[in-house]
């Protein structure tokens, strides 16, 4: 235990930050509707953006060809797409998206949304025997519970058997929350409240603090390459460039609604008996290709046979929606009881500068 804390006060005189010197902010003032979205497990449904009046629906047909449809106007095209500006913005964890197959539904998605899967039963409104509109085609993704953590984006349409008071304008959202085949409206977001959201929150969203701490289990990792020096001043004196690749299971960890797929770590190490210092570079990998960076100075201590290591680190930056990522990455590494391999503890706090 000795080695481990002299290792940890190595690495605070190596220059690692302190949660206290990395903090960028409190979180910003969020109304209870914005706390239920960022929380996620809900939908959100949209009514597609403005529309031309003085066009009407002809019988329907392809839905791919506009020509016999309403469609969207420019200033409905200009709002779509205020609303997917304010949403990067936002950063919600949307995990799906799905609309209409309608023209305006279609293209109100890829504008607010970057895109969605058309759904045909979206449009359907069955009109039964006495006059009454069956909405249920549409009601059923309402009782469909998302991933645990995430949202469901739907895109879709207006009718007075949904049951909206009042009925949504266009461009308008309600928060849905499924509930045991049923559900239940959380909020209404008028389409002007997502700008005053990114206006607000802007830039706070964008450097807040944020924390994920999570476990990785022993048998998720194995070395791709391995050089070793002996140096020979000392016994087991060993210079090591190595790579390890660590991979996480479909329910790992997510940051803003993305998964961690796997991890690469290279680093060069100078053990004496698996005692000493190692510098770490580390690769965060996640499931649709857009990755981070880690920089870590890492101390390994082995007693009675027994290897533990404590790496800190900056995230040095990244790619994708984790281009403008900054924070302090903490890993302790110790083996796991049963296994006798190694299990991983990390805590990672991050934020995006502007």
């Amino acid at each position: 235990m000795t080695r481990i804390r002299t290792g940890f006060a190595a690495l605070v005189m190596l220059g690692v930050p302190s949660l206290a010197a990395c903090a960028r902010g409190d979180l910003p003032s969020e109304s209870s509707l914005f706390r239920e979205l960022r929380s996620g497990g809900v939908i959100l449904y949209m009514r597609h953006s403005f529309s031309d009046q003085d066009q009407k629906d002809g019988p329907k047909a392809n839905f791919e060809d506009c020509s016999w449809q309403r469609n969207l106007t420019e200033e409905g095209r200009a709002q779509a797409k205020e609303i997917g500006d304010s949403l990067s913005i936002l950063k919600l964890p949307i995990e799906s998206v799905i609309a209409s197959p309608m023209c305006r539904a279609t293209e109100t998605a890829r504008l607010a949304f970057g895109g969605a899967t058309p759904e045909p039963d979206l449009q359907r409104f069955i009109r039964r025997a006495d006059d009454t509109i069956d909405v249920s085609p549409i009601t059923k993704f309402f009782t469909r519970a998302p991933s645990p953590g995430r949202i469901v984006a739907i895109v879709g349409h207006e009718h007075p058997a949904l049951g909206f008071q009042p009925m949504l304008q266009e461009g308008e959202a309600v928060v849905i929350r499924p509930k045991a085949n049923q559900f239940e409206v959380v909020g209404r977001i008028p389409p002007e409240q997502w700008r005053k959201w990114a206006k607000v929150a802007g830039s706070a969203v964008a450097q807040q603090k944020q924390r994920i701490s999570f476990v990785l289990p022993p048998g998720n990792s194995k070395y791709t390459q391995q050089h070793v020096i002996e140096v020979g001043d000392v016994p087991e004196h060993k210079l090591r460039l190595y790579e390890l690749q660590r991979t996480f299971p479909k329910d790992g960890p997510a940051f803003e609604g993305t998964r961690l797929a796997e991890l690469w770590i290279r680093g060069i190490a100078d053990f004496v008996e698996v005692n000493g210092l190692a510098t770490v570079y580390s690769t965060y990998v996640f499931d649709n290709g857009d990755k981070f960076f880690v920089r870590s100075d890492l101390v390994a201590a082995t007693e009675a046979g027994k290897s533990s290591t404590l790496a800190a680190g900056r995230i040095t930056g990244g790619t994708g929606q984790f281009r403008n990522m900054r924070g302090v990455v903490r890993v302790a590494s110790s083996p796991d009881p049963d296994s006798g391999l190694m299990r991983s503890a990390f805590d990672i706090d991050y934020w995006f500068d502007k």
